[in-house]
């Protein structure tokens, strides 16, 4: 991703992410994310269904969007990454609390009261290598 594709990417204040079922059919899902140099952080539940797809296949797709999840830009293609490292999740979640300030802690809540008490899961996303 060049450096103005991080900053279009991260100045959104939602991005739709393109993850790819078995079959090769496209799920978007409306994400936040948040800048850390080179690259991009997603905070998600440890069972959700990008989870999954991004562990079978790393190639996603990123678009500002609306709140809904409506792309409103050009699609740019990436390579996502399920963090494991104990330090880079924990910066993960600094630079999500930092981008998103008071909303942060209301969105953790609301997970909490789904009935969702695991730690979530860390998404690094960054340039797709060249094929």
């Amino acid at each position: 991703m060049s450096v103005s594709e991080l900053d279009r990417l991260s100045a959104a204040r939602y991005v739709a992410l393109t993850t790819y079922r078995a079959d090769g059919s496209p799920v978007s899902t409306p994400i936040w994310l948040a800048r850390e140099a080179d690259h991009l952080y997603v905070l998600t539940h440890t069972n959700s269904g990008k989870v999954t797809r991004i562990q079978s296949n790393g190639d996603v797709e990123l678009s500002p969007c609306d709140v809904r999840g409506r792309p409103q830009g050009t699609p740019t293609p990436s390579l996502a990454k399920v963090v494991t490292d104990p330090r880079e999740v924990s910066r993960a979640k600094q630079v999500l609390k930092a981008k998103y300030r008071a909303q942060y802690p209301v969105l953790r809540s609301l997970v909490a009261l789904q009935g969702r008490t695991t730690e979530p899961t860390v998404i690094r996303l960054s340039e797709r290598p060249p094929s």
